[in-house]
């Protein structure tokens, strides 16, 4: 059964109510004898994707094949390769 979460118009106190698709919910609040009118609020379904190499091997990069780490495929070098570089030229001038 989905859980659906109802917001009270009069007080504001949110509850999670279970009950069927074709069941209707709460009308009224019950908390504290408040008996404000219940509106059933919007969220985001819980969908959680599992499995090896979800969307990586599906269609993220065309062929499936991995490419190798750090290779941005345009030929760019890896941040640690630059500060390397950068501090390799650094103490080049201090010598």
């Amino acid at each position: 059964m989905p859980t659906y979460v109802y917001k009270c118009s009069k007080c504001g106190h949110a509850r999670e109510v279970r009950h069927g698709f074709d069941e209707k919910g709460p009308r009224t609040c019950s908390r504290n004898g408040c008996r404000g009118k219940l509106e059933r609020v919007f969220t985001a379904p819980a969908i959680i994707f599992k499995g090896k190499g979800f969307y990586v091997t599906d269609y993220g990069r065309g062929n499936g094949k991995r490419k190798p780490r750090g290779d941005n495929g345009d030929g760019s070098e890896k941040a640690s390769e630059k500060i390397e570089k950068a501090a390799e030229k650094a103490a080049e001038k201090l010598d």
